[in-house]
């Protein structure tokens, strides 16, 4: 592979001539920008991009896991969603997508999850059909517990009546199922329950028993019931989610994770950094119950962890504006802990 630095795909994308043109200067930067490439790839996979078409692979893969970016595998790849531009005809992009060296993982309205090599980050972000590239955004596991509760909820009275969820089709869709192996040699979770996995890891990789727990459970209240073990660890996957299930004639969905500050927990899809209104978890939602499937989703976990307020920024004029350190991510945080003051006034 040829080593590449930035100014030189810069230089490319601009038609300049590399070492020439571009000077180590500030207008590097206002180049990056004139191209495009700054703006189409996420702020944390640019310095490892550029670690990596140096040729120092290593060096970039201790960066993204630094970052807690998601790696394929394989351990070299990169996990990525990649957002298309409207009207972008999926399948022609997915054959462009392999033609560069990325591994389609799953297709869906409006993104394609990828693994790719790290140092050709920048010819997936460069293809005029992409939007933007950025790294997977985990869910949250909420909790869960091993206690089925069978008596307290009398489930064993429907058992005794014969009613074991025979002929019932039930997802779990989860970020990890660890030990899936024992726990079904264990009769734990049924041996035939299917797995599909859309991520780029395989499907009980990790440390996360959280979704083979969840399994657990609903084996446990209805043992007759045909189980789908779906593995993600993206938002925008549950818009694939929902397909599968309409398609497998899948009428109960449990899916006991969620993400933070993707909207205003009133029910409504709004655009973010990490979906559109059409990928969004809500609008997942909402189209499967449109096709009669029950979505069960984990509530008030974090309920003492929120909160909504109306931003008083106490800044110094002109501007009275807050501004963000945009250094490190796309995206920012404001996050409040015990060790917090407030000062009168």
């Amino acid at each position: 592979m040829i080593k590449k630095s930035r100014e030189a795909i810069v230089a490319q994308n601009d038609g300049i001539k590399p070492g020439k043109d571009i000077i180590q200067t500030k207008n590097t930067t206002l180049s990056v920008k004139q191209s495009g490439l700054a703006g189409k790839l996420e702020r944390r996979l640019q310095d490892p991009w550029e670690k990596a078409a140096g040729g120092d692979i290593q060096e970039s893969i201790e960066m993204l896991k630094a970052k807690d970016v998601t790696l394929a595998a394989n351990g070299q790849d990169v996990a990525v969603i990649v957002s298309l531009t409207t009207n972008s005809a999926l399948q022609n992009v997915e054959t462009l997508l392999k033609n560069k060296g990325a591994t389609v993982v799953r297709a869906g309205k409006d993104t394609i999850k990828i693994a790719v090599p790290i140092a050709n980050l920048d010819d997936i972000a460069s293809m005029p059909e992409v939007r933007h590239v950025r790294a997977v955004h985990p869910p949250k596991p909420k909790n869960t517990t091993k206690t089925q509760g069978i008596s307290l909820t009398r489930a064993n009275a429907w058992h005794s009546a014969g009613r074991t969820g025979q002929n019932v089709k039930v997802a779990i869709v989860d970020m990890g199922f660890a030990h899936l192996s024992t726990l079904k040699a264990q009769d734990e979770i049924p041996a035939g329950a299917i797995e599909v996995n859309y991520t780029a890891t395989s499907m009980t990789d990790g440390f996360s028993s959280h979704g083979s727990a969840c399994a657990e459970t609903v084996y446990d209240m209805a043992p007759g019931a045909q189980q789908y073990l779906i593995k993600i660890d993206d938002p925008t996957d549950l818009i694939t989610v929902k397909d599968y299930c309409i398609a497998n004639g899948i009428k109960i969905i449990s899916c006991s994770l969620g993400w933070d500050n993707l909207n205003f927990h009133d029910g409504i899809a709004y655009a973010n950094p990490y979906t559109t209104v059409a990928d969004h978890p809500i609008t997942a939602v909402d189209l499967a119950q449109a096709n009669d499937i029950l979505w069960c989703a984990a509530a008030g976990n974090e309920q003492t962890q929120h909160t909504l307020i109306d931003w008083r920024d106490g800044g110094p004029a002109p501007d009275s504006t807050l501004d963000w350190n945009s250094s490190y991510s796309s995206y920012n945080r404001l996050e409040l802990n015990n060790s917090f003051t407030i000062p009168a006034g």
